[in-house]
């Protein structure tokens, strides 16, 4: 992230904001966390946005979630990326 150009860095972190509150809103959560990596042998960065919902603890050292199998909800799919295209019109 060090190394990325800022006008590329400011768009990363604008769309991530307005995917925080998209999902906030489709997943019906109470926030999102934000974790950023950029790790590893070939180096690189991405973003995590990760729905909270208030039965959860919170805190750092409940910050990663129990595993589980994903279930696809092709509705929340739909409803995201008419979010997102609402944002882009």
């Amino acid at each position: 992230m060090m190394e990325i150009p800022d006008d590329l860095c400011k768009k990363v972190f604008l769309f991530s904001k307005m995917m925080m509150n998209i999902i906030k809103d489709v997943y019906k959560c109470e926030s999102v966390y934000l974790c950023t990596m950029c790790d590893g042998p070939i180096n690189h960065f991405h973003v995590q946005l990760i729905p909270r919902y208030a039965n959860e603890k919170r805190g750092s050292k409940n910050f990663v979630k129990e595993r589980f199998i994903y279930q696809e909800d092709k509705e929340k799919i739909k409803l995201l990326r008419e979010k997102i295209g609402e944002y882009n019109e």
